[in-house]
């Protein structure tokens, strides 16, 4: 455990730092999450702009069955590959506290965890847990090179989520990798996909070999995770793997 502490300790001295608190720091961080378009994303408008995609994802639903829900043996395997020294939530709880329970609490834990990924969880759990388990830390950190035009450091922002939220959702996203991995194959290599990184590589490293005049052009463009509009997401969702 202290071992584990002086690892952590080590890495935040060589980490980015953190973003200074100033009246020039806050508008650029709140660039970073745009406000939703004016139009309220209603059902109807999102079938209409998203109809084919939703008929695929309601199709690979019929195609893939009804899920059962989450099993035991899933939410066991998702807490025992938990990341050691992962960041706390805005309670401070850590893994670790969770692994320190006894039996009766792994037990009673699993039991939480299978509850908070269904419905129920909103008629049963108090308003008040909800929202506290639902609750993000925001740490903006400083990206490495020079400042904007304005002068202003490029940030990074970090969302440290509630342990048991990381739980439910390491625990539902585990669930359905291979689902979803069928779905969107074969043009992603991000979800269920092992060695992802290495077969880009040996793949490239064979192209070149086979026509080295070819050349790789490396594009980073902004992040458009802000810009995905989060209805049609959900919609896409429901449809593909609900009942």
């Amino acid at each position: 455990m202290w071992c584990g502490r002086l690892s952590a300790a080590a890495r935040t001295l060589q980490e980015a730092p953190m973003a200074p608190h100033t009246r020039y720091v806050w508008p650029a961080a709140q660039r970073l999450f745009p406000r939703a378009t004016p139009r309220p994303a209603t059902t109807e408008a999102v079938g209409a702009d998203f109809g084919p995609e939703l008929d695929i994802a309601a199709a690979h639903s019929v195609a893939a069955g009804a899920p059962l829900g989450l099993s035991t043996a899933t939410v066991v395997a998702t807490i025992r590959s938990a990341a050691r020294g992962s960041a706390p939530g805005p309670s401070g709880l850590r893994m670790e506290h969770l692994w320190a329970l006894a039996e009766d609490g792994r037990d009673a834990l699993v039991v939480v965890v299978r509850l908070l990924a269904t419905e129920a969880a909103t008629m049963v759990a108090p308003a008040v847990s909800s929202h506290a388990l639902a609750g993000v830390e925001l740490l903006l950190l400083v990206k490495p090179g020079a400042p904007d035009a304005d002068g202003v450091p490029r940030l990074r922002p970090i969302g440290m989520p509630e342990t048991i939220r990381k739980l439910v959702a390491g625990s539902l996203a585990r669930d359905l990798r291979a689902s979803a991995a069928a779905l969107i194959a074969p043009l992603q290599l991000g979800i269920g996909v092992p060695n992802a990184c290495e077969r880009l590589w040996h793949a490239l490293d064979a192209q070149l070999e086979a026509a080295p005049e070819e050349g790789v052009l490396l594009l980073d463009f902004k992040t458009a995770s802000n810009l995905i509009s989060r209805a049609a997401a959900r919609a896409l969702m429901d449809r593909a793997f609900r009942p």
